[in-house]
C-alpha cells in the first residue's frame, strides 16, 4: 500500500503464513481488491508542558511521567498477584477428587459456546464465518473445548464447597455495587441493560464470590 494515492484501487495477492491464527486462511493465497478512500499523514507534536495541560488532567510532562510510571508499577502488581492466585486455585483443583456430571460438563460447553458466539457478534462476525474460517464444525470445536470445559466445572465445585465450608458468601448488595461499577464504564445502552439481566448478576456474584474464596485461601495461615 505504500506510495498509493487518494482515489487509486490496488490488487494484490498475500500467502497466509502455516501457523495464521485462523486454521482456514493457513498457507492460502487470498487476493485482496482495495480502493483507497483517504490519505493523512500524522504529525507527532512536541512533548511539553502545554500539550500535557490540553489533553488530560496533568499541569506539566513530570507529572504526566510519574502518573504512567505508578499505573504501570500497579499493573505489573496485579499480574503478579493474579498469577499468584492462579497458582493457588490450580494447586487446590488438582490436589482434589470431584465427581462431574457430563450432563454439567454439557452445560458448561453449551455456556461457553454462547458467550462465543456473542463476542462474535460483537465483533460483526457470525458464528457460521468463524467456524468456516477455522475450517471445523460446530461439533469439532465443542469437542477441543470439551477439557476445559470440565476443568471449568471441577473448578466451580471445589471453589463453592470451600465456600460453604469457610461460610463465605456474596450479599445482594455487593452485587448491585459491582454492576454500578460496571455500568459506569460503558456508554452503550444495551451492554448497560445487559448488567441488569437475572443471568448476568448471577455470574457477576458468581466471579465475586470466587474472588472472595480465593482471598480466604491467600490469608490462610496453617496451625503451628
Amino acid at each position: 500500500m505504500i506510495g498509493c494515492k487518494s482515489g487509486q484501487e490496488k490488487e494484490f495477492i498475500i500467502t497466509f503464513p502455516g501457523d495464521y491464527s485462523v486454521k482456514g486462511l493457513q498457507k492460502r493465497r487470498v487476493k485482496f481488491s482495495v480502493k483507497i478512500i483517504d490519505v493523512k499523514s500524522v504529525t507527532k507534536p512536541a512533548l511539553n508542558d502545554k500539550l500535557v495541560d490540553k489533553f488530560g488532567p496533568f499541569k506539566t510532562v513530570e507529572e504526566l511521567m510519574t502518573d504512567i510510571k505508578k499505573e504501570l508499577t500497579n499493573e505489573k502488581k496485579r499480574l503478579v498477584e493474579q498469577t499468584r492466585h492462579n497458582e493457588l486455585v490450580t494447586k487446590v483443583v488438582e490436589a482434589s477428587s470431584v465427581a462431574i456430571p457430563e450432563i454439567v460438563v454439557d452445560n458448561q460447553v453449551d455456556f461457553v459456546v454462547q458467550n462465543e458466539k456473542q463476542r462474535l457478534i460483537s465483533q460483526g462476525q457470525t458464528w457460521e464465518e468463524y467456524l468456516e474460517l477455522e475450517g471445523i464444525t460446530e461439533d469439532e470445536f465443542r469437542k477441543n473445548i470439551r477439557e476445559s470445559a470440565r476443568q471449568q466445572v471441577k473448578t466451580g465445585l471445589v471453589l463453592g464447597e470451600i465456600a460453604l465450608i469457610e461460610q463465605v458468601e456474596v450479599r445482594p448488595e455487593e452485587t448491585e455495587v459491582q454492576i454500578n461499577i460496571l455500568k459506569q464504564q460503558y456508554n452503550d445502552e444495551r451492554i448497560r441493560a445487559e448488567l441488569d439481566k437475572p443471568e448476568v448478576k448471577r455470574d457477576i456474584a458468581d466471579r465475586l464470590l470466587v474472588e472472595k474464596v480465593i482471598l480466604k485461601m491467600m490469608s490462610y495461615q496453617p496451625p503451628a
